[in-house]
């Protein structure tokens, strides 16, 4: 074979092996989200490849990673018969999603600005007239759980998962929280919980007079087209928690992380002003927390901005390195530190230029052949449970 033909065979091979790559990780279009190889994005798959054995050697139970660079899809990972089209119990990342409904509900002009009281958002609520101190909470408060109000967390054993259990069983949780006495006065002290996204959703619905799931839909999911969308566990009133409860793909969560690090616009679509984007992941209470997201987050040398659920639900932007990481797991809460460490070595570690970096076939087939292997495998504990089942609804949701 001439040295002519072989080059000739050998770009044959590349060229197959990327078609193979791209067709692996864009299953099906995703609006706004074209998919790229990780060298053109200047990542090496080679380590890309080496987290998914990572993940398979150490028996981790994460079901679906995605990792965007440069608005481009690098990464896709599924394990357990889990594919692209399973949503997730989202858990506190659902609070993220709840901060940008409120974003954009002021940039519609449905809701006043972070700086309304309560006793403005709920004029008819006998229970603010009681104690002045409660009158008083700022939306701002609820966005910064500065609210005052005690701690509701399901995670917490004690004082306050009793709170959380109290207002999470009761017909109306609106009711229930307002009339809750205050353990603090409104903007003193931060106190993560879901007292406060859960009036949040309360002030979203009477403001727009939709539901929180049916706003959603309308003014972010659908425009950037989200499939697949749940809200779970409403109450009696049909209003759902607006601290837990969503039920997303995980791409969709990238997506979310997407439209944070470009600024709040989506493809030729303004979704959210940059105003409210900068405000949101700012440090605004302590311990480092914005509008329902937690900023300032280390990875290695740089710094990003996160939304966090229980058992390793993530979403982390990391504007550095113009890289959304995103992923859905079932971790006991001891290895969730786990996926940070997960994305500074493998992630980060990814990273080797700002530009495309030559072409590599054979990393590309081996992350192929990886990726199949991720398909089948089982995390710890499951080993003789039936296989993963989770929601896999159609395509497009009725109210999409």
């Amino acid at each position: 074979m001439s040295h002519l033909a072989h080059t000739r065979r050998q770009l044959k091979i590349a060229v197959l092996l990327l078609v193979v790559f791209a067709r692996t990780v864009t299953a099906s279009a995703e609006q706004g989200l074209p998919a790229a190889t990780p060298e053109s994005q200047g990542m090496r798959t080679q380590m890309l490849r080496e987290m998914s054995k990572y993940v398979r050697d150490n028996k981790f139970d994460i079901r679906g990673i995605v990792i965007l660079r440069h608005g481009r899809l690098v990464f896709e990972w599924y394990a357990g018969g889990v594919t692209r089209d399973h949503n997730h119990i989202t858990y506190s990342v659902t609070k993220s999603v709840v901060g940008t409904l409120a974003g954009v509900a002021i940039d519609r002009g449905e809701l006043p600005g972070t700086d309304a009281k309560l006793s403005e958002l709920f004029p008819r609520e006998p229970a603010l007239k009681k104690d002045a101190r409660k009158a008083r909470i700022t939306l701002s408060d609820l966005l910064t759980m500065r609210s005052g109000l005690p701690q509701a967390r399901a995670a917490n054993p004690g004082p306050q998962k009793d709170v959380f259990e109290r207002i999470h069983r009761s017909k109306d949780r609106t009711a229930t929280i307002l009339e809750l006495k205050m353990a603090a006065k409104p903007g003193e002290r931060f106190a993560y919980g879901n007292a406060e996204p859960q009036l949040v959703n309360a002030i979203l619905r009477n403001a727009t007079e939709e539901e929180p799931l049916h706003y959603a839909r309308r003014v972010l999911f659908a425009p950037m087209d989200f499939s697949n969308t749940e809200w779970v566990h409403s109450d009696q009133t049909g209003l759902v928690p607006g601290g837990y409860g969503l039920r997303l793909r995980v791409i969709d969560m990238a997506k979310l992380g997407q439209l944070y690090l470009q600024g709040g616009r989506w493809g030729d679509d303004r979704i959210i002003s940059e105003k409210w984007i900068k405000a949101a992941t700012s440090r605004l209470a302590a311990n480092r927390y914005g509008y329902y997201w937690w900023t300032n987050v280390p990875v290695g040398t740089h710094s990003g901005y996160a939304a966090k659920g229980l058992h390793g639900q993530l979403i982390h932007v990391i504007p550095e390195l113009d890289i959304v990481f995103a992923a859905v797991s079932e971790l006991p809460q001891r290895d969730v530190k786990k996926l940070s460490l997960m994305t500074e070595r493998f992630v980060v570690g990814a990273v080797a230029s700002d530009g495309p970096l030559p072409n590599n076939a054979q990393a590309l087939k081996e992350l192929t052949e990886e990726l199949a292997r991720a398909a089948s495998y089982i995390p710890a504990g499951r080993e003789n449970l039936p296989p993963i089942k989770l929601p896999q609804l159609p395509a497009k949701s009725p109210e999409q």
